[in-house]
């Protein structure tokens, strides 16, 4: 059976004009994409706005996409990274790798390598991203541990070359 688009567009401006964040979030993207509706990035911007108040996940990462592209708004990476946070703090791993992304690199933030580890973790450690991992968790970690051996924080214990094989026990209180 074929997909009817526009079909779908409809039942999705349904339930979004009922305030329903998903479907918010889903015809914004529909607008976005031009998909069974004409493309409208204001309409886009709008329904997933809508979405996105609702503190729905998904939605707060497209909005941070939108200003992460500068895609029907200036390119903004403060605030991209404010609405990444939001999403990642509710647990949506996408958020968490672009916010490993944006410690990293210092977008909209000054760069914090143990951060970015902390969210590249908490993204790859999702189930949910299993199928997307691959090598990147690896390729991402070891730049970013190399990057740290490089330039440790001030009053921060340098990260060890060969980190024990085991962590030992806690002591019996």
């Amino acid at each position: 059976m074929p997909r009817d688009y526009a079909e779908a567009a409809r039942w999705y401006a349904l339930a979004a004009g009922q305030g329903d964040p998903l479907s918010q979030n889903e015809l914004g993207i529909y607008f976005y994409r031009g998909r069974g509706v004409e493309k409208n990035m204001e309409l886009a911007l709008h329904w997933v706005g809508l979405a996105a108040a609702q503190n729905y996940p998904m939605a707060l990462y497209n909005m941070g996409n939108f200003y992460h592209y500068g895609h029907g708004v200036s390119r903004d990476y403060p605030k991209a990274f404010s609405y990444y946070f939001k999403a990642a703090n509710l647990g949506y791993p996408p958020a968490q790798e672009r916010l490993g992304e944006y410690y990293a690199r210092g977008l909209g933030r000054r760069k914090d390598y143990r951060a970015a580890i902390l969210w590249y973790a908490a993204a790859y450690g999702n189930e949910a991203m299993q199928p997307f991992v691959g090598g990147d968790l690896w390729n991402h970690l070891g730049a970013l541990t190399q990057a740290l051996r490089q330039t440790p924080a001030p009053n921060t214990p340098p990260i060890p070359a060969n980190p024990p094989a085991k962590t030992p026990a806690a002591p019996a209180p």
